[in-house]
């Protein structure tokens, strides 16, 4: 994620509690949906491009 102040929003209103907010992620609203990815991957089965296995076993390790 950008550090603060790593986004120019100069000629643009916005509150910084906001812009935090924009900027979060929601961990363990991630680590909810990981389960319910897998299933839906799990339909695709042998067809399932490898690249998408690899980004949801990288997102699972980025979130712990």
């Amino acid at each position: 994620m950008p550090a603060d102040g790593a986004i120019d929003v100069k000629g643009v209103k916005v509150d910084p509690g906001d812009m935090r907010e924009m900027t979060s992620v929601d961990n363990e609203g991630w680590k909810a949906e990981l389960p319910l990815i897998k299933e839906h991957f799990a339909i695709f089965g042998a067809k399932l491009p490898k690249a998408l296995s690899d980004e949801l076993s990288a997102l699972e390790k980025r979130l712990g």
